[in-house]
């Protein structure tokens, strides 16, 4: 195995900093750099990154403690060295276009996005730091929209914390290979007992490093069918433009 696979099979996330940690210029330039180069429809690059430091990151992770339902990605964006923010941005290209009941430019630039979010993340861990991915901040998008000046076509997609490690972080264990599929094989697998096997591993595993989680399946059933989604993601994507 080499030294990049090695990398990615052991990540995991971290939620714990050593707030006096300072990350370097280099080791940011590098992050960002490696973030830039990630994959994107015809070198679109539809994103840009905003880097909270400081100040800006104590006001970010205020606003984060405004929302009863955010505790944990306030500690965690409050002890980050650096928080940074992943937007879809299609205001780069000049564009005066009318997206509504379109949902292709919202994909094209939630994918490019997300593929320069990854590439920062794995350079960040190559770099001995610890990462913690945080969707939460869509709760609080207009917020973060009307705090931090967002042109139109564009939007706060999702966060990255970036810090040294103050815990011993645990590879969580992932599904087997019953989300793996051949083309001309069904994606609907009937393998149920399989994936009440991987719900037992994972609660056994979070029992034993001492997480608070619930039930895998029931997590997921629950959310979706109470729709428990952010409450203004939708208008904060029509405000912008993007819908």
């Amino acid at each position: 195995m080499n030294e990049t696979i090695s990398l990615l099979k052991n990540h995991a996330t971290v939620r714990e900093y050593d707030s006096n940690y300072q990350i370097t210029n280099e080791e940011m330039d590098n992050i960002l750099s490696a973030a830039k180069q990630a994959p994107s429809w015809q070198n679109g690059q539809a994103y840009s990154i905003t880097i909270f430091t400081g100040d800006e990151k104590n006001k970010l992770a205020k606003l984060i403690e405004t929302d009863p339902n955010q505790g944990s990605n306030f500690e965690i964006i409050n002890q980050s060295n650096i928080f940074l923010m992943f937007n879809i941005n299609l205001s780069l290209y000049g564009i005066e276009a009318d997206f509504a009941g379109e949902i292709e430019p919202l994909l094209i630039g939630a994918v490019d996005t997300s593929l320069a979010l990854e590439n920062a993340l794995i350079a960040a861990e190559s770099l001995g730091l610890g990462t913690c991915v945080v969707g939460g901040i869509r709760r609080l998008s207009e917020e973060i929209i009307t705090t931090h000046k967002y042109p139109k076509y564009s939007f706060p997609l999702v966060g990255l914390a970036l810090g040294k490690p103050t815990k011993e972080k645990f590879v969580k264990p992932r599904l087997s290979d019953v989300n793996i599929f051949y083309a001309g094989e069904s994606m609907e697998t009937e393998d149920t007992a399989q994936i009440e096997r991987y719900g037992k591993i994972l609660y056994d595993f979070s029992q034993k490093v001492g997480y608070n989680s619930s039930e895998w399946q029931t997590r997921f059933v629950d959310y979706y069918n109470e729709k428990q989604f952010p409450k203004g993601t939708k208008e904060a994507l029509k405000k912008q433009g993007l819908i």
